[in-house]
C-alpha cells in the first residue's frame, strides 16, 4: 500500500503544512539531525475536510458589505482582469434576458483615467473575486508522524490521535525519553 493513503495530511501544501493549527518536531533538540531521527507531532484542520466554500454573506466579506473597486492597468495581469470581469459581469443599467442575468456575477460602473486605467466599482452586495471558505466544526486531527519537514524516510505509519489528551502525553513521553537520553 502506498504510505501517502495512510497520511491524514495528504494533499497539504507547503514545507509547512497549510492550515496545521500547530506543529513541533523533536529536530530543535539535536543540531542538523537528518529527518529519520525526528518525529512530528502536529494538530492540524485540513483545508480538504474541515472547510466548506462560502459565498461572501455567510463570512460577512467586507467588500461585499461595502462594495469594491478593482484597478485594471495596462499589464498583462490587469487586461486580464479587465477581460475577466467583462466576462463575469455586465454594466449598470444594461437590459439583460432572465437567462443572462442569472449567469451575471454582479454589475459594474466603468471610470477610466487620464493614463487608461479602468476602474471597475462594484455596489454593495455584489459577490466579490475571491474564493471565501468557512470551516466546518470538525475536531483537529492530532497527528504523530516520523520525520519532519522534510519527510519521513523510514515511511513508517502516521499515527492519528482521536483525544488530544492522548497526544499531549505521547509527546510529554517522547520529550521526556528525549532528555533523559542527553543525560
Amino acid at each position: 500500500m502506498d504510505p501517502r493513503t495512510l497520511d491524514p495530511l495528504a494533499g497539504m501544501t507547503g514545507p509547512i503544512r497549510r492550515n496545521a493549527i500547530a506543529s513541533f518536531s523533536t529536530m530543535g533538540l539535536g543540531a542538523n539531525l537528518p529527518a529519520s531521527a525526528t518525529t512530528t507531532f502536529q494538530i492540524a484542520a485540513p483545508r480538504s475536510t474541515h472547510t466548506t466554500p462560502a459565498a461572501c454573506a455567510e463570512v460577512d466579506c467586507a467588500a461585499w458589505r461595502g462594495g469594491f473597486n478593482v484597478v485594471c492597468d495596462h499589464t498583462a495581469t490587469g487586461r486580464a482582469w479587465a477581460r475577466r470581469i467583462r466576462t463575469l459581469c455586465r454594466p449598470a443599467g444594461a437590459r439583460l434576458s432572465p437567462v443572462v442575468a442569472a449567469r451575471v456575477h454582479g454589475r459594474y460602473t466603468l471610470t477610466v483615467d487620464g493614463s487608461g486605467a479602468e476602474t471597475f466599482t462594484f455596489a454593495a452586495g455584489t459577490p466579490c473575486f475571491t474564493e471565501h471558505r468557512r470551516t466546518l466544526d470538525r475536531p483537529e486531527l492530532y497527528v504523530v508522524r516520523d520525520g519532519d519537514i522534510r519527510g519521513n524516510p523510514r515511511r513508517t505509519p502516521i499515527r492519528t490521535h482521536d483525544k488530544p489528551e492522548l497526544w499531549i502525553e505521547e509527546s510529554a513521553e517522547h520529550l521526556d525519553a528525549l532528555h533523559r537520553a542527553q543525560g
